[in-house]
């Protein structure tokens, strides 16, 4: 399957993807007018709102007693916000819990930014706390 980087731009009045590359400007060149491509959608991670959740992370970690990792705390916290999957362990019939992976091969910005939300509301729950107030401390984290 080929990838192809396009970006949005304003034009005639309307709106349209041109290649972002000079790579992506060839692919489209070799292409019929006729043909038919299927286009699937991925807007890439944002490094800035990715460092703003871990920094989330560390502030809680840092506030908190009952881990020791802070990973223990994050698979914690992607798992009570519902970003975990389920499976039964065919040799003891027990129901495993696992959460997601967050990396960016598994999630797109659009994906990450609901995540974002969704732990911001969860730690906020946990600690008892406003998304407003908790967001103020966290400026200092990052």
């Amino acid at each position: 399957m080929n990838s192809l980087f396009v970006k949005k731009t304003f034009l005639g009045g309307g709106v349209a993807l041109v290649p972002a590359y000079e790579s992506d400007l060839e692919v489209l060149k070799a292409l019929k007018e006729s043909d038919i491509v299927e286009v699937k959608f991925s807007k890439k991670r944002n490094v800035k709102l990715h460092r703003k959740f871990f920094a989330l992370i560390k502030l809680l970690f840092d506030n908190q007693d009952h881990y020791k990792l802070i990973g223990d705390l994050r698979e914690d916290l992607t798992v009570a916000s519902g970003y975990y999957t389920e499976r039964v362990n065919k040799f003891t019939g027990e129901l495993k819990i696992e959460a997601k992976s967050i990396s960016f091969a598994k999630m797109d910005d659009v994906e990450f930014n609901q995540l974002y939300k969704d732990f911001l509301t969860t730690a906020c729950r946990l600690i008892k706390c406003s998304t407003e107030e908790f967001e103020k401390n966290l400026i200092a984290y990052m």
